[in-house]
């Protein structure tokens, strides 16, 4: 089997791929498996994915509203597991922010915080109470406090304002709702996702 192309360097690509595994992904001794519920996204992540590692994978839906990217590569999985700390089997809420991310260039951090928003992230309308003007608010929820603390204390310094946080569910979640926190996180990070674009 052809071998996989992996980077010298971490890119923004492979950053960005980090953080969508460790969100919306799990990986086995030999596969990484990465599920959404739209087939556009996962179109979008096949093509990424082939262009950065060279690498084929297979994309199936597996019910109405998941669809499923299967990458068969042992050398992958060692990769992401060795590199990211991504671990091998289920996964559970310590799952952390690499020390190598934390220690890379304010691009890469961005690439990973644009990975974990497309995994477990989105936008939407709301109507404020009491008006009939209707707002974009970012919502997302992880089950990591470790890395829902960083990605709020990383988009800070974007003077990018988390509403709130707080705890439901056994996940973690914060909001952006503030217009002008709103206006920056589309300018200094945004989605990937082509279903999620919506700047």
């Amino acid at each position: 089997m052809k071998s996989v192309n992996i980077p010298n360097d971490i890119t923004e690509d492979v950053s960005y791929l980090a953080a969508i595994i460790s969100g919306d992904g799990t990986m086995t001794k030999y596969f990484i498996k990465i599920s959404d519920r739209k087939k556009e996204n996962i179109r979008f992540l096949e093509n990424l994915i082939k262009n950065t590692f060279r690498v084929n994978s297979s994309m199936r839906q597996e019910s109405e509203n998941k669809w499923i990217l299967e990458v068969d590569s042992k050398e992958l999985v060692d990769y992401f597991n060795k590199k990211f700390q991504i671990p091998i089997g289920k996964k559970s809420e310590n799952i952390k922010v690499p020390e190598i991310i934390k220690l890379s260039s304010e691009e890469i951090r961005k690439a990973y915080i644009q990975g974990w928003l497309d995994a477990e992230g989105y936008p939407e309308n709301w109507n404020k109470p009491n008006t009939d003007k209707i707002f974009v608010r970012i919502r997302f929820g992880c089950k990591s406090k470790d890395v829902t603390d960083w990605i709020n204390n990383e988009i800070r310094k974007m003077e990018i304002k988390v509403s709130n946080i707080w705890y439901n569910s056994k996940t973690f979640r914060f909001q952006i709702a503030e217009k002008n926190s709103v206006i920056n996180f589309a300018r200094y990070v945004g989605f990937r996702y082509p279903t999620k674009r919506v700047f």
